[in-house]
């Protein structure tokens, strides 16, 4: 017997040890494949958008940590958001999953479980509102909003994770009971009084983002980004669906499995279009997006080289530029005043207009310039040099631009600030 048992306990070991490595192996995969994810839509994000101003150079620039940035912003709401929403809407609502709900053990276990679910979902929902302003805040709020509104973005952020934790100590699952013998016992209380305190709570979390959010653009972008949302839902609601089919229905069809796969790279790729186009070019350049409007403008002085006299100032220096692409070879570049008269003039006494801004509507893309890094000799901050006036519309600075120095480092050394 001692041998039998001493035989039966090295096999459970290794066994145990088996499924254990596996369990990391998966692990490991899983991640590779959410970071390879990650990185290929940041990079699709941002040559899709460079591309949108005539830039396709990335030679030596496929490996950058700022596509891993941009990555995250896109994928962070179908992982954090839709996928958490789709999750629970297959196991609220089998039926709209599943091929045959009735008659699949799959479907049937998860309808025993719907009313939890759904007694669930204000919790959940306090989760994603809390999720959803991370990211707003992370890709929207500029240094000095964050740092006007900390106080707002602690309390939602803190009370959010204390109200979940709160309400199920104020009204918990299990409550002791007592007979007229005195004698006590457990028994299951009614979820009720704990879904309606969540939902309150929700409640006032939504008010307090639109609070802390007030007087910012930010639900015009939002709004703008509806169609993301949408399709990015639909990809989830069809990576879920063949999920579904996969782990739970059989027998497998392998061309329909393949038909459904390529359904669900079709609509992300579409997502990420949509996102280059409507939320991208909202994040400021600063923190990796294509909002340029708030970027410093550069004068760049040549050594030798022959510029276009559209981006020319005075001597061998450019106008103030907005950089929007740099390689180790080229810097890429684009004027963004609009000039009175179509081209600068020192004497001119009317303002050029900032057009950073419209660029976001791509209606007004603007010509770009490629400058060697070779051929620059110098390049300066010239925001010193930029006189704000006046406020033309809401949206819009209206700026005058002085004569720029053929020494502008020279001019600024000292600085009057």
């Amino acid at each position: 017997m001692s041998a039998t048992h001493g035989g039966a306990s090295p096999k459970t070991e290794d066994q145990e040890k088996q499924l254990h490595s596996l369990s990391w192996e998966g692990l490991l995969k899983g991640l590779g494949l959410v970071l390879t994810l990650t990185y290929a839509t940041g990079f699709l994000v941002v040559f899709t958008f460079l591309a949108g101003f005539g830039i396709t150079d990335f030679v030596g620039e496929l490996f950058k940590l700022k596509y891993f940035y941009v990555g995250i912003l896109c994928v962070s709401f179908p992982a954090f958001v839709a996928l958490p929403l789709t999750l629970k809407w297959r196991a609220i609502s089998p039926a709209s999953f599943f091929e045959a709900p009735d008659t699949n053990h799959f479907a049937h276990k998860f309808k025993e479980n719907r009313q939890k679910h759904v007694f669930e979902l204000p919790a959940l929902f306090i989760i994603l509102n809390m999720v959803a302003m991370i990211y707003i805040i992370i890709a929207f709020f500029s240094v000095e909003t964050y740092r006007a509104r900390q106080g707002r973005i602690v309390i939602l952020l803190v009370g959010s994770i204390v109200s979940i934790w709160l309400v199920k100590k104020v009204f918990p699952k299990k409550v002791r009971t007592k007979n007229i013998l005195g004698i006590g016992g457990n028994k299951t209380a009614s979820p009720l009084p704990m879904f309606l305190a969540r939902t309150v709570a929700l409640l006032l979390f939504i008010g307090w983002d639109i609070f802390t959010c007030y007087g910012l653009d930010t639900y015009h972008v939002l709004a703008m980004g509806l169609p993301y949302a949408l399709l990015m839902f639909a990809a989830v609601w069809r990576l879920v669906r063949l999920d579904t089919y996969i782990r739970y229905e059989q027998p497998l069809d392998s061309a329909r499995t393949v038909a459904q796969a390529s359904i669900v790279l079709a609509l992300y790729i579409v997502s990420c279009f949509s996102f280059t186009t409507m939320i991208y070019t909202h994040i400021s350049a600063t923190f990796g997006g294509g909002d340029y409007e708030r970027e410093p403008n550069k004068v760049i002085c040549l050594s030798g080289a022959v510029a276009p006299a559209e981006i020319m100032g005075s001597g061998a220096c450019t106008l103030p530029l907005k950089i929007l692409h740099e390689t180790d070879a080229m810097v890429y570049v684009a004027p963004s005043f609009a000039f009175p008269n179509g081209s600068y003039s020192p004497n001119s006494t009317q303002p050029a207009r900032e057009r950073a801004v419209e660029w976001q509507s791509w209606n007004s893309i603007p010509r770009t310039f490629g400058i060697a890094v070779k051929s620059i000799s110098s390049e300066v901050d010239a925001n010193d040099q930029i006189i704000e006036r006046s406020i033309a519309q809401p949206s819009i600075t209206v700026y005058q631009i002085p004569p720029v120095s053929n020494e502008p480092s020279a001019k600024h050394g000292g600085g009057d600030k």
